[in-house]
């Protein structure tokens, strides 16, 4: 399997996904690694996430993640300003690198916390969980992420 129709089905995924959605959408990176990421509410208490990373050197792979996050309430973590959310995100992990050419799949259990600023369009996130590949040889990992995203 080659790594452009993939790189179009998740182009393909990620933009019919933005279309369908409404407002207090946000788009940003994780500044571990080299992951774009983007969230879509569903309502006040969940939402969608997806996140498409992406390594161009000497092995050229692409990992996209799609995850259903869970919010608690946000007055679980009183805060003076903002909005500080604790979440669980179980989702599906898919990769696909150059070097065996195979579509790996995946499922991840994250959860962490969303800090939303009250007077700038601007969040911050950070998750850790496991994950574990289904027919691979790395069958058990260790996720995390750290980042920013704007409000859209």
């Amino acid at each position: 399997m080659k790594l452009k129709p993939i790189l179009l089905l998740l182009t393909a995924l990620i933009t019919s996904s933005v279309a369908a959605q409404e407002a207090k959408n946000a788009i940003g990176a994780d500044l571990i690694g080299s992951d774009i990421s983007a969230r879509f509410y569903i309502n006040e208490n969940t939402s969608i996430r997806a996140d498409l990373g992406f390594v161009l050197l000497d092995v050229n792979q692409v990992d996209f993640q799609l995850s259903y996050v869970a919010y608690k309430s946000p007055e679980a973590f009183e805060v003076r300003f903002g909005t500080l959310r604790p979440y669980f995100a179980p989702g599906i992990l898919l990769s696909a690198d150059d070097i065996t050419d195979d579509l790996s799949f995946g499922l991840i259990f994250p959860g962490g916390l969303e800090y939303i600023f009250e007077e700038a369009p601007v969040e911050v996130f950070m998750d850790i969980g496991p994950y574990v590949f289904i027919e691979t040889n790395q069958l058990l990992g260790l996720s995390s992420s750290f980042g920013l995203r704007l409000r859209l």
